[in-house]
C-alpha cells in the first residue's frame, strides 16, 4: 500500500513540474508524454522486464525536467543559439538529474535522465559516452525523443517531418547519434502504426 501511494504521489509532483517546463515553451506541450509513449513500446519490443519497463515510463515523463532551469528566452528561440546559450540548453541534462537525485522510486533510471543526448559516436553530452558505455534507457529516451522533436514542430524548425522522413533520419544516424536496435525496434513498431 505504501508503495502505491509513494507511486501516485511521485506522478503528482512529476506531472506539475513537467507541466511547468512544458508551459515555458508551447512547442514542448505534451513532448514528455509521447517520448514515454514511444520509449515504453521501444523497451517492450527490446524485451525488457516489467520493473524495467516501469523505470523506462518515468524516466521518460521526467527526461527534459531540467529545462525548467532553462530561460524561456532560449527554450523559444527561433535562431540560432550562442555558444552561451547552448552551453545553457547542454546542462539540462545535469540540472535533471540533480532535481532527481533523492527520488528513490527513479534511481534506478536516472542515468535515463542525465545521459539521454549522449551519441553513439561520443559526440554528444554531458558526459561524452559512447556506444555501449551509455546506459540502455537512455540510448532508447534518445530515440524516441529524436522522433518526436523531428515530427513536432519547433522554434527551430517549423517545418515538421513525417513520420516516415524521420524514421529515415534516425536509421541514416545509426552507430553514429543512435544505438542500431533501439532504432530497429522503433522502425518495426513506426512501420507497425503507419504501414511505411
Amino acid at each position: 500500500m505504501r508503495e502505491h501511494s509513494d507511486e501516485k504521489f511521485f506522478l503528482s509532483i512529476v506531472y506539475a513540474f513537467v507541466l511547468s517546463a512544458e508551459a515555458k515553451c508551447p512547442f514542448l506541450k505534451g513532448h514528455s508524454e509521447r517520448v514515454t509513449q514511444h520509449a515504453v513500446a521501444i523497451g517492450r519490443r527490446l524485451g525488457l522486464s516489467s520493473e524495467e519497463l516501469k523505470i523506462l515510463y518515468y524516466v521518460g515523463l521526467v527526461h527534459d525536467i531540467g529545462k525548467i532551469a532553462v530561460p524561456e528566452e532560449i527554450l523559444n528561440k527561433s535562431g540560432k543559439l550562442t555558444d552561451e546559450e547552448r552551453h545553457i540548453i547542454e546542462l539540462h541534462p545535469v540540472v535533471g538529474e540533480e532535481l532527481l537525485v533523492g527520488v528513490t522510486i527513479i534511481k534506478t533510471g536516472i542515468a535515463g535522465v542525465r545521459n539521454h543526448h549522449e551519441r553513439y559516436d561520443g559526440n554528444g553530452y554531458p558526459d561524452k559516452l559512447k556506444g555501449e558505455d551509455i546506459p540502455l534507457i537512455a540510448r532508447i529516451i534518445s530515440c524516441a525523443d529524436a522522433f518526436d522533436a523531428m515530427v513536432s514542430v519547433r522554434p527551430y524548425h517549423l517545418e515538421q517531418m513525417s513520420a516516415r522522413e524521420a524514421t529515415l533520419e534516425l536509421n541514416n544516424n545509426v552507430y553514429a547519434q543512435f544505438d542500431a536496435r533501439a532504432v530497429d525496434a522503433f522502425t518495426y513498431l513506426i512501420g507497425q502504426r503507419y504501414n511505411i
